[in-house]
């Protein structure tokens, strides 16, 4: 069960084939994120940018497993990222 599937059953949407995948390749990088930074509901702390984060959380996590981060698709990581801010 992906994400999209998941999101198909919780929220009526019919899905079919391809088409639940279709929000995932709807992205081709990270600057199509919005909003690209977070506050919190009361206003209270620092507002977080979400795309720094998840670029140095990348970095990171690639270096631990000796990944390259230059096969990481960006699109998928921007439509997971956007889904995640959602």
């Amino acid at each position: 069960l992906t994400s999209n599937v998941q999101a198909g059953f919780l929220f009526g949407i019919p899905i079919a084939g391809t088409m639940a995948h279709s929000y995932v390749t709807s992205f081709s990088s990270l600057d199509e994120v919005w909003p690209q930074t977070l506050v919190t509901v009361n206003g209270d702390g620092d507002p977080v940018d979400m795309i720094s984060l998840t670029k140095g959380c990348l970095s990171r996590v690639c270096e631990l497993l000796g990944a390259d981060p230059g096969k990481i698709r960006e699109g998928e990581l921007a439509a997971f990222l956007s889904y995640a801010i959602a």
